[in-house]
């Protein structure tokens, strides 16, 4: 377990780090996900473990010939995984949205529809302790798209990252 890393701020508060970034040589913040330091024996010991949250924008699509209809999902998963089901393809693993994992208990996702229809819960925070999904289909000729905005929020109701997922199902004759 790795001890606690207390900042005071300007104004004289405590403050606990929840995240903690660094500046590479090009010049882009980097988010730790671990800090060590060297004892006086020579051993590292962590001082810090952070979880890494990360989506991405996502692309999820099935392509199809009549009569099969074409259908697609994606899934942000309990234990910290990310999947994609297209019908041509079957499930794959897209990555994962926190590093390490779990722990996603503190985590909650929320889903707003952009454009286009789907299917899932959208409009409320969600717990990550269970699996969510959010999926289209077609039984139309052509190319169909939903736009999924995600939101993930930690424990303190802090918005931790976003993305957007487009779900697209193709049906050619």
């Amino acid at each position: 377990m790795a001890a606690r890393i207390i900042v005071v701020d300007s104004g004289g508060t405590s403050r606990q780090v929840r995240r903690f970034f660094v500046i590479d040589a090009g010049g882009t913040p980097r988010l730790v996900s671990r800090a060590f330091v060297i004892d006086a024996g020579g051993t590292a010991r962590l001082i810090y473990s952070g979880e890494m949250i990360t989506l991405g924008n996502t692309t999820v699509i099935a392509n199809t010939f009549a009569p099969q209809n074409p259908s697609v999902s994606y899934s942000l998963n309990s234990n910290g995984t990310i999947t994609g089901f297209a019908t041509d393809l079957g499930t794959y693993s897209i990555g994962n949205w926190v590093a390490p994992s779990p722990p996603v208990a503190s985590y909650e996702v929320f889903a707003t529809l952009n454009s286009g229809t789907a299917s899932g819960t959208f409009g409320s925070w969600l717990p990550l302790s269970s699996n969510r999904t959010w999926s289209k289909s077609s039984s139309s000729l052509g190319l169909v798209s939903a736009s999924i905005g995600l939101q993930i929020r930690d424990a303190s109701g802090t918005v931790v990252d976003t993305a957007t997922i487009t779900l697209s199902c193709n049906k050619d004759s």
